[in-house]
């Protein structure tokens, strides 16, 4: 395996167990990286990216020459044909809620398995998180990323948490929901409108 195959697979180790540690659940190979802004009242517009680990593309070529399909280099996932997740829906819910959702996850892993992004009983649901016009390149070993714009919705003033639904977590229809109260990066405090 030459040198640079085995810097790309060294790094794309470190930036999903990177990932992995800033995030509190078990699915944390996707996870809020940056928000725009953490603050602000219903109409404010925020600018929101996930960073995923597990989202680069099948790895193509023989063993010591494997590369991501579609690149000559970079980090790529081995065992799969399955090209990365088109998107993540993203919804915003009460901190105290989320806090519910990972303390589940942690107890017994038997949480809610939605077929969709939560739309109701007291999610609201902001949009797809989308790669990048223009894709993600894996040749940089930067972990794919994922962009969603939206406008805080009209909700009461507190403090809410970014759950990101993971349809690519789960086999079978249902997907999971993802969610890190804990971080600042994953809260959204809505003020009085």
């Amino acid at each position: 395996m030459g040198f640079g195959i085995r810097a790309a697979i060294i790094a794309a180790v470190i930036a999903a167990a990177a990932l992995a540690l800033r995030t509190g659940t078990a699915h944390a190979d996707v996870g809020v990286e940056r928000a725009s802004r953490h603050a602000g009242r219903p109409g404010a517009e925020v600018k929101l990216t996930l960073a995923c680990g597990f989202c680069f593309p099948p790895c193509v070529g023989p063993k010591g020459e494997r590369h991501p399909e579609g690149f000559e280099r970079g980090p790529c996932m081995l065992g799969t044909h399955r090209p990365p997740p088109s998107s993540f829906g993203v919804s915003l819910v009460s901190k105290r809620r989320a806090e519910r959702l990972v303390a589940c996850e942690r107890e017994n892993g038997a949480c809610p398995a939605p077929v969709g992004p939560p739309r109701g009983h007291g999610y609201r649901y902001l949009g797809w998180a989308l790669p990048p016009p223009g894709g993600n390149n894996p040749e940089t070993g930067d972990p794919p990323r994922y962009l969603l714009g939206f406008r805080i919705p009209p909700l009461p003033a507190g403090e809410y948490s970014y759950v990101v639904w993971c349809d690519s977590c789960l086999g079978g229809r249902a997907g999971s929901l993802v969610a890190d109260p804990a971080s600042p990066r994953w809260r959204l405090a809505i003020g009085a409108q």
